[in-house]
Protein backbone atom coordinates (compact mmCIF):
# COMPACT_ATOMS: atom_id res chain seq x y z
CA UNK A 1 0.00 0.00 0.00
CA UNK A 2 1.61 3.32 -1.08
CA UNK A 3 2.19 5.86 1.65
CA UNK A 4 0.45 9.23 1.38
CA UNK A 5 2.91 11.90 2.62
CA UNK A 6 0.01 14.19 3.54
CA UNK A 7 -1.49 11.80 6.06
CA UNK A 8 -0.80 12.29 9.75
CA UNK A 9 0.89 9.60 11.81
CA UNK A 10 -2.48 8.79 13.42
CA UNK A 11 -4.10 8.31 10.00
CA UNK A 12 -1.21 6.12 8.84
CA UNK A 13 -1.45 4.01 11.96
CA UNK A 14 -5.20 3.56 11.50
CA UNK A 15 -4.75 2.65 7.83
CA UNK A 16 -2.18 0.00 8.71
CA UNK A 17 -4.35 -1.28 11.54
CA UNK A 18 -7.24 -1.66 9.10
CA UNK A 19 -4.99 -3.48 6.66
CA UNK A 20 -4.08 -5.98 9.39
CA UNK A 21 -7.79 -6.50 10.12
CA UNK A 22 -8.48 -7.18 6.44
CA UNK A 23 -5.68 -9.75 6.24
CA UNK A 24 -6.72 -11.43 9.49
CA UNK A 25 -10.41 -11.53 8.50
CA UNK A 26 -9.59 -13.40 5.31
CA UNK A 27 -7.45 -15.90 7.20
CA UNK A 28 -10.15 -16.36 9.87
CA UNK A 29 -12.68 -17.21 7.18
CA UNK A 30 -10.21 -19.60 5.60
CA UNK A 31 -9.19 -21.58 8.70
CA UNK A 32 -11.17 -20.43 11.72
CA UNK A 33 -10.43 -17.78 14.32
CA UNK A 34 -7.98 -19.64 16.55
CA UNK A 35 -6.09 -21.12 13.61
CA UNK A 36 -4.77 -17.79 12.39
CA UNK A 37 -1.04 -17.31 12.74
CA UNK A 38 0.05 -13.88 13.93
CA UNK A 39 3.25 -14.32 11.92
CA UNK A 40 1.24 -14.99 8.74
CA UNK A 41 -1.04 -12.02 9.42
CA UNK A 42 1.94 -9.74 10.03
CA UNK A 43 3.65 -10.91 6.84
CA UNK A 44 0.44 -10.39 4.85
CA UNK A 45 0.22 -6.82 6.13
CA UNK A 46 3.92 -6.11 5.50
CA UNK A 47 4.89 -6.08 9.17
CA UNK A 48 7.17 -8.03 11.45
CA UNK A 49 5.46 -10.08 14.15
CA UNK A 50 6.81 -7.73 16.81
CA UNK A 51 5.45 -4.72 14.92
CA UNK A 52 2.00 -6.33 14.92
CA UNK A 53 1.86 -5.90 18.70
CA UNK A 54 1.96 -2.15 18.15
CA UNK A 55 -1.61 -2.48 16.82
CA UNK A 56 -3.01 -5.46 18.76
CA UNK A 57 -1.91 -6.75 22.14
CA UNK A 58 -2.64 -10.43 21.37
CA UNK A 59 -4.54 -12.77 19.07
CA UNK A 60 -7.83 -12.40 20.97
CA UNK A 61 -7.57 -8.62 20.60
CA UNK A 62 -7.13 -9.08 16.85
CA UNK A 63 -10.06 -11.52 16.59
CA UNK A 64 -12.27 -9.05 18.46
CA UNK A 65 -11.17 -6.23 16.14
CA UNK A 66 -12.06 -8.32 13.07
CA UNK A 67 -15.55 -9.11 14.38
CA UNK A 68 -16.04 -5.50 15.45
CA UNK A 69 -15.04 -4.25 12.01
CA UNK A 70 -17.42 -6.71 10.32
CA UNK A 71 -20.33 -5.66 12.51
CA UNK A 72 -19.69 -1.93 12.22
CA UNK A 73 -19.14 -2.10 8.44
CA UNK A 74 -22.44 -3.95 8.07
CA UNK A 75 -24.21 -1.40 10.26
CA UNK A 76 -22.77 1.47 8.21
CA UNK A 77 -23.96 -0.19 5.00
CA UNK A 78 -27.45 -0.66 6.41
CA UNK A 79 -27.66 2.96 7.57
CA UNK A 80 -26.74 4.14 4.07
CA UNK A 81 -29.19 1.73 2.43
CA UNK A 82 -31.98 2.69 4.81
CA UNK A 83 -31.62 6.36 3.80
CA UNK A 84 -31.97 5.57 0.09
CA UNK A 85 -35.06 6.97 -1.61
CA UNK A 86 -36.13 3.59 -2.93
CA UNK A 87 -38.32 0.63 -2.24
CA UNK A 88 -37.51 -2.26 0.06
CA UNK A 89 -36.31 -4.59 -2.70
CA UNK A 90 -33.88 -2.02 -4.03
CA UNK A 91 -32.59 -1.41 -0.52
CA UNK A 92 -32.04 -5.13 -0.02
CA UNK A 93 -30.35 -5.35 -3.41
CA UNK A 94 -28.06 -2.46 -2.49
CA UNK A 95 -27.25 -4.12 0.81
CA UNK A 96 -26.32 -7.42 -0.89
CA UNK A 97 -24.08 -5.58 -3.36
CA UNK A 98 -22.42 -3.46 -0.67
CA UNK A 99 -21.72 -6.55 1.44
CA UNK A 100 -20.14 -8.61 -1.33
CA UNK A 101 -18.99 -6.00 -3.86
CA UNK A 102 -18.49 -2.85 -1.80
CA UNK A 103 -14.72 -3.17 -1.52
CA UNK A 104 -11.77 -5.50 -1.76
CA UNK A 105 -11.80 -6.36 1.95
CA UNK A 106 -13.38 -9.59 3.16
CA UNK A 107 -15.27 -9.34 6.43
CA UNK A 108 -14.94 -11.94 9.14
CA UNK A 109 -17.93 -14.29 9.24
CA UNK A 110 -19.35 -14.31 12.78
CA UNK A 111 -18.99 -18.03 13.49
CA UNK A 112 -16.71 -18.01 16.55
CA UNK A 113 -17.97 -15.00 18.51
CA UNK A 114 -18.35 -17.20 21.60
CA UNK A 115 -14.55 -17.32 21.76
CA UNK A 116 -14.53 -13.75 23.01
CA UNK A 117 -14.62 -13.01 26.74
CA UNK A 118 -17.27 -10.74 28.17
CA UNK A 119 -17.94 -7.86 27.69
CA UNK A 120 -16.38 -8.03 24.21
CA UNK A 121 -18.66 -10.84 23.14
CA UNK A 122 -21.74 -8.87 24.13
CA UNK A 123 -20.54 -5.83 22.17
CA UNK A 124 -20.42 -7.90 18.98
CA UNK A 125 -23.76 -9.56 19.73
CA UNK A 126 -25.39 -6.17 20.32
CA UNK A 127 -24.12 -4.81 16.99
CA UNK A 128 -25.31 -7.94 15.20
CA UNK A 129 -28.74 -7.67 16.82
CA UNK A 130 -29.04 -4.03 15.71
CA UNK A 131 -28.16 -5.05 12.17
CA UNK A 132 -30.77 -7.81 12.19
CA UNK A 133 -33.42 -5.37 13.40
CA UNK A 134 -32.47 -2.87 10.69
CA UNK A 135 -32.85 -5.55 8.03
CA UNK A 136 -36.13 -6.72 9.49
CA UNK A 137 -37.46 -3.15 9.35
CA UNK A 138 -36.67 -3.01 5.62
CA UNK A 139 -38.52 -6.29 5.00
CA UNK A 140 -41.46 -5.09 7.10
CA UNK A 141 -41.50 -1.84 5.11
CA UNK A 142 -41.75 -3.87 1.90
CA UNK A 143 -44.59 -6.00 3.27
CA UNK A 144 -46.50 -2.89 4.39
CA UNK A 145 -46.10 -1.24 0.95
CA UNK A 146 -47.15 -4.38 -0.93
CA UNK A 147 -43.73 -4.79 -2.52
CA UNK A 148 -42.87 -7.93 -0.56
CA UNK A 149 -45.03 -10.99 0.05
CA UNK A 150 -46.34 -11.73 3.54
CA UNK A 151 -43.24 -13.62 4.59
CA UNK A 152 -41.81 -14.06 8.07
CA UNK A 153 -39.42 -11.07 8.36
CA UNK A 154 -37.24 -12.77 10.97
CA UNK A 155 -36.73 -15.93 8.92
CA UNK A 156 -36.28 -13.93 5.70
CA UNK A 157 -33.51 -11.83 7.24
CA UNK A 158 -31.75 -14.91 8.59
CA UNK A 159 -31.83 -16.50 5.13
CA UNK A 160 -30.35 -13.35 3.59
CA UNK A 161 -27.64 -13.04 6.25
CA UNK A 162 -26.92 -16.76 6.11
CA UNK A 163 -26.42 -16.72 2.37
CA UNK A 164 -24.23 -13.62 2.52
CA UNK A 165 -22.05 -15.24 5.19
CA UNK A 166 -21.79 -18.50 3.23
CA UNK A 167 -20.94 -16.49 0.09
CA UNK A 168 -17.61 -15.65 1.74
CA UNK A 169 -16.84 -19.34 2.33
CA UNK A 170 -18.56 -21.41 -0.37
CA UNK A 171 -15.93 -21.14 -3.11
CA UNK A 172 -13.46 -23.11 -1.00
CA UNK A 173 -15.84 -26.06 -1.26
CA UNK A 174 -17.06 -25.49 -4.82
CA UNK A 175 -13.64 -26.15 -6.39
CA UNK A 176 -14.03 -23.22 -8.81
CA UNK A 177 -11.73 -22.71 -11.76
CA UNK A 178 -9.26 -19.83 -11.45
CA UNK A 179 -11.18 -17.75 -14.01
CA UNK A 180 -14.41 -18.12 -12.04
CA UNK A 181 -12.69 -17.59 -8.70
CA UNK A 182 -11.95 -13.94 -9.52
CA UNK A 183 -15.67 -13.25 -10.10
CA UNK A 184 -16.98 -15.32 -7.19
CA UNK A 185 -18.54 -12.41 -5.31
CA UNK A 186 -20.23 -10.95 -8.39
CA UNK A 187 -21.66 -14.38 -9.12
CA UNK A 188 -22.75 -14.83 -5.51
CA UNK A 189 -24.37 -11.38 -5.26
CA UNK A 190 -26.34 -11.96 -8.46
CA UNK A 191 -27.38 -15.48 -7.49
CA UNK A 192 -28.49 -14.53 -3.99
CA UNK A 193 -30.54 -11.54 -5.14
CA UNK A 194 -32.17 -13.57 -7.93
CA UNK A 195 -33.27 -16.37 -5.64
CA UNK A 196 -34.23 -14.31 -2.58
CA UNK A 197 -36.36 -11.94 -4.65
CA UNK A 198 -37.86 -14.23 -7.30
CA UNK A 199 -37.16 -17.81 -6.23
CA UNK A 200 -35.99 -20.74 -8.30
CA UNK A 201 -39.44 -21.79 -9.49
CA UNK A 202 -40.80 -20.64 -12.86
CA UNK A 203 -44.24 -20.73 -11.22
CA UNK A 204 -44.24 -17.92 -8.69
CA UNK A 205 -47.47 -19.21 -7.17
CA UNK A 206 -46.02 -22.66 -6.56
CA UNK A 207 -47.39 -24.47 -3.51
CA UNK A 208 -44.75 -26.93 -2.30
CA UNK A 209 -45.39 -29.40 0.48
CA UNK A 210 -42.93 -31.90 1.91
CA UNK A 211 -44.47 -34.82 3.80
CA UNK A 212 -41.14 -36.51 4.49
CA UNK A 213 -39.95 -36.54 8.10
CA UNK A 214 -36.20 -36.84 8.53
CA UNK A 215 -36.16 -38.82 11.84
CA UNK A 216 -37.98 -41.71 10.14
CA UNK A 217 -35.74 -41.58 7.08
CA UNK A 218 -32.56 -41.55 9.18
CA UNK A 219 -33.64 -44.20 11.70
CA UNK A 220 -30.89 -46.70 12.55
CA UNK A 221 -31.07 -50.33 13.66
CA UNK A 222 -29.51 -50.82 17.09
CA UNK A 223 -28.88 -54.13 18.81
CA UNK A 224 -28.84 -53.27 22.51
CA UNK A 225 -27.34 -56.67 23.33
CA UNK A 226 -24.37 -56.23 21.01
CA UNK A 227 -21.46 -54.28 22.49
CA UNK A 228 -20.14 -53.23 19.06
CA UNK A 229 -23.55 -51.89 18.02
CA UNK A 230 -23.85 -49.96 21.28
CA UNK A 231 -20.33 -48.56 20.87
CA UNK A 232 -21.15 -47.20 17.40
CA UNK A 233 -24.47 -45.80 18.59
CA UNK A 234 -22.84 -43.96 21.49
CA UNK A 235 -20.18 -42.66 19.12
CA UNK A 236 -22.87 -41.49 16.69
CA UNK A 237 -24.73 -39.67 19.46
CA UNK A 238 -21.53 -38.08 20.71
CA UNK A 239 -20.73 -36.83 17.21
CA UNK A 240 -24.26 -35.45 16.92
CA UNK A 241 -23.99 -33.60 20.22
CA UNK A 242 -20.58 -32.21 19.28
CA UNK A 243 -21.88 -31.12 15.86
CA UNK A 244 -24.79 -29.31 17.50
CA UNK A 245 -22.45 -27.39 19.82
CA UNK A 246 -19.99 -26.70 16.98
CA UNK A 247 -22.86 -25.33 14.89
CA UNK A 248 -24.25 -23.19 17.72
CA UNK A 249 -21.00 -21.88 19.23
CA UNK A 250 -18.50 -22.30 16.38
CA UNK A 251 -15.95 -25.09 16.09
CA UNK A 252 -13.21 -23.05 17.72
CA UNK A 253 -15.37 -21.84 20.60
CA UNK A 254 -16.89 -25.20 21.64
CA UNK A 255 -14.50 -27.14 23.88
CA UNK A 256 -14.35 -30.74 25.06
CA UNK A 257 -15.58 -29.47 28.44
CA UNK A 258 -18.64 -27.90 26.76
CA UNK A 259 -19.42 -31.13 24.95
CA UNK A 260 -18.95 -33.26 28.08
CA UNK A 261 -21.24 -30.97 30.08
CA UNK A 262 -23.88 -31.03 27.32
CA UNK A 263 -24.05 -34.84 27.16
CA UNK A 264 -23.68 -35.27 30.92
CA UNK A 265 -20.41 -37.17 30.74
CA UNK A 266 -16.81 -36.67 31.72
CA UNK A 267 -14.18 -35.37 29.36
CA UNK A 268 -12.45 -38.72 29.80
CA UNK A 269 -15.49 -40.45 28.28
CA UNK A 270 -15.03 -38.42 25.09
CA UNK A 271 -11.36 -39.47 24.95
CA UNK A 272 -12.56 -43.08 24.94
CA UNK A 273 -13.91 -42.44 21.43
CA UNK A 274 -11.65 -39.66 20.10
CA UNK A 275 -7.98 -39.02 20.76
CA UNK A 276 -8.29 -35.21 20.58
CA UNK A 277 -10.48 -32.37 19.31
CA UNK A 278 -9.19 -32.49 15.69
CA UNK A 279 -10.08 -36.21 15.64
CA UNK A 280 -13.61 -35.36 16.82
CA UNK A 281 -13.95 -32.53 14.29
CA UNK A 282 -12.93 -34.89 11.48
CA UNK A 283 -15.50 -37.46 12.65
CA UNK A 284 -18.20 -34.75 12.71
CA UNK A 285 -17.18 -33.65 9.23
CA UNK A 286 -17.34 -37.19 7.79
CA UNK A 287 -20.65 -37.97 9.48
CA UNK A 288 -22.05 -34.69 8.14
CA UNK A 289 -21.24 -35.69 4.57
CA UNK A 290 -22.85 -39.08 5.18
CA UNK A 291 -26.01 -37.17 6.12
CA UNK A 292 -25.78 -34.69 3.24
CA UNK A 293 -25.29 -37.54 0.76
CA UNK A 294 -28.18 -39.55 2.18
CA UNK A 295 -30.52 -36.55 1.99
CA UNK A 296 -29.58 -35.93 -1.65
CA UNK A 297 -30.01 -39.63 -2.41
CA UNK A 298 -33.45 -39.78 -0.75
CA UNK A 299 -34.67 -36.81 -2.79
CA UNK A 300 -33.24 -38.07 -6.08
CA UNK A 301 -35.15 -41.36 -5.66
CA UNK A 302 -38.51 -39.68 -4.97
CA UNK A 303 -41.08 -40.11 -7.74
CA UNK A 304 -41.61 -36.38 -8.17
CA UNK A 305 -40.58 -33.66 -10.63
CA UNK A 306 -36.97 -32.39 -10.52
CA UNK A 307 -37.83 -29.01 -9.00
CA UNK A 308 -39.65 -30.71 -6.14
CA UNK A 309 -36.61 -32.96 -5.62
CA UNK A 310 -34.44 -29.88 -5.07
CA UNK A 311 -36.95 -28.47 -2.61
CA UNK A 312 -37.10 -31.80 -0.77
CA UNK A 313 -33.30 -31.63 -0.38
CA UNK A 314 -33.66 -28.13 1.07
CA UNK A 315 -36.53 -29.10 3.38
CA UNK A 316 -34.73 -32.18 4.73
CA UNK A 317 -31.53 -30.20 5.29
CA UNK A 318 -33.52 -27.63 7.26
CA UNK A 319 -35.04 -30.44 9.35
CA UNK A 320 -31.57 -31.89 9.88
CA UNK A 321 -30.16 -28.63 11.21
CA UNK A 322 -33.01 -28.34 13.72
CA UNK A 323 -32.47 -31.87 15.04
CA UNK A 324 -30.50 -32.87 18.14
CA UNK A 325 -27.89 -34.55 15.92
CA UNK A 326 -27.42 -32.12 13.02
CA UNK A 327 -24.74 -32.47 10.37
CA UNK A 328 -21.78 -30.21 11.01
CA UNK A 329 -22.09 -26.96 9.09
CA UNK A 330 -19.11 -26.10 6.89
CA UNK A 331 -17.04 -23.40 8.60
CA UNK A 332 -13.61 -21.88 8.26
CA UNK A 333 -12.22 -24.35 10.80
CA UNK A 334 -13.32 -27.28 8.63
CA UNK A 335 -11.93 -25.81 5.39
CA UNK A 336 -8.69 -27.85 5.60
CA UNK A 337 -10.93 -30.83 4.80
CA UNK A 338 -12.26 -29.07 1.69
CA UNK A 339 -9.40 -30.15 -0.55
CA UNK A 340 -8.92 -33.59 1.00
CA UNK A 341 -12.58 -34.55 0.62
CA UNK A 342 -13.41 -32.35 -2.36
CA UNK A 343 -14.66 -35.34 -4.35
CA UNK A 344 -17.58 -35.84 -1.93
CA UNK A 345 -18.53 -32.17 -2.10
CA UNK A 346 -18.29 -32.18 -5.90
CA UNK A 347 -20.32 -35.38 -6.17
CA UNK A 348 -23.23 -33.93 -4.17
CA UNK A 349 -23.11 -30.66 -6.13
CA UNK A 350 -22.93 -32.54 -9.44
CA UNK A 351 -25.91 -34.72 -8.52
CA UNK A 352 -27.99 -31.70 -7.53
CA UNK A 353 -26.89 -29.74 -10.59
CA UNK A 354 -28.08 -32.59 -12.82
CA UNK A 355 -31.48 -32.38 -11.11
CA UNK A 356 -31.44 -28.60 -11.52
CA UNK A 357 -30.62 -28.91 -15.25
CA UNK A 358 -33.53 -31.30 -15.69
CA UNK A 359 -35.84 -28.85 -13.90
CA UNK A 360 -34.65 -26.00 -16.16
CA UNK A 361 -35.16 -28.19 -19.27
CA UNK A 362 -38.72 -28.96 -18.19
CA UNK A 363 -39.43 -25.27 -17.64
CA UNK A 364 -39.89 -25.71 -13.90
CA UNK A 365 -36.73 -23.95 -12.69
CA UNK A 366 -35.79 -20.40 -13.61
CA UNK A 367 -32.46 -20.12 -15.41
CA UNK A 368 -30.66 -18.61 -12.43
CA UNK A 369 -26.92 -18.61 -11.83
CA UNK A 370 -25.98 -22.30 -11.61
CA UNK A 371 -23.79 -21.57 -8.58
CA UNK A 372 -27.00 -21.34 -6.56
CA UNK A 373 -26.57 -25.08 -5.89
CA UNK A 374 -23.31 -24.35 -4.04
CA UNK A 375 -24.67 -21.20 -2.39
CA UNK A 376 -27.93 -22.79 -1.17
CA UNK A 377 -26.49 -24.20 2.10
CA UNK A 378 -26.33 -20.60 3.32
CA UNK A 379 -30.13 -20.75 3.49
CA UNK A 380 -29.99 -23.29 6.35
CA UNK A 381 -26.50 -23.25 7.92
CA UNK A 382 -27.62 -20.48 10.29
CA UNK A 383 -30.49 -22.50 11.78
CA UNK A 384 -28.89 -24.19 14.84
CA UNK A 385 -27.51 -20.97 16.36
CA UNK A 386 -30.78 -19.10 15.77
CA UNK A 387 -33.34 -21.81 16.47
CA UNK A 388 -31.96 -22.59 19.93
CA UNK A 389 -33.23 -19.16 21.02
CA UNK A 390 -36.67 -19.47 19.36
CA UNK A 391 -39.93 -20.88 20.65
CA UNK A 392 -42.45 -19.30 18.33
CA UNK A 393 -42.06 -21.46 15.21
CA UNK A 394 -42.10 -25.24 14.83
CA UNK A 395 -39.41 -27.22 13.03
CA UNK A 396 -41.63 -28.06 10.05
CA UNK A 397 -43.03 -24.53 9.80
CA UNK A 398 -39.50 -23.14 9.68
CA UNK A 399 -38.47 -25.58 6.95
CA UNK A 400 -41.67 -24.73 5.04
CA UNK A 401 -40.98 -20.99 5.29
CA UNK A 402 -37.39 -21.33 4.04
CA UNK A 403 -38.56 -23.47 1.12
CA UNK A 404 -41.24 -20.89 0.31
CA UNK A 405 -38.66 -18.08 0.22
CA UNK A 406 -36.26 -20.08 -1.93
CA UNK A 407 -38.91 -21.42 -4.31
CA UNK A 408 -41.02 -18.34 -5.12
CA UNK A 409 -39.02 -15.47 -3.62
CA UNK A 410 -40.16 -12.57 -1.48
CA UNK A 411 -41.00 -10.05 -4.24
CA UNK A 412 -44.72 -9.54 -4.80
CA UNK A 413 -44.38 -8.89 -8.53
CA UNK A 414 -42.00 -10.73 -10.86
CA UNK A 415 -39.57 -8.69 -12.93
CA UNK A 416 -37.80 -10.84 -15.48
CA UNK A 417 -34.07 -10.76 -14.72
CA UNK A 418 -32.93 -14.10 -16.02
CA UNK A 419 -29.55 -14.01 -17.72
Amino acid sequence: MPTDPNRTSTEKREAKRLEVIHVASLKMNERGATSISLSDVAEGAGLSRNALYYYFKDRMDLIHACYLYAGEATEADLRIVQDERSGALQKLSSYIERTLLGGSAERAVLTDVDLLPEPRRQVICDINERNILLLESIVEQGIASGEIRKVDPKVTVQVIQGMLSWAQLWYRWADLEESKLANRYASAANGIAQVIFYGISSDRELQFNCDLKLPFLMARQINTFDSKSLYHEKRFQLIGAASLLFNCKGVDAASFDDIAEYIGATKGAIYHYFKDKPDLIKACFLQAFDQYEKIADIASKCNIDPLSKLLVVLHLNCQAQISNSPPLTLQGTTSPFAHKYASRSRAIASNLDDIRSAAVSEGLHRNTDKNIISLAPGAFFWIPRWYAKQSRISEIDLADEICKIMSVGIAMDHIERDS
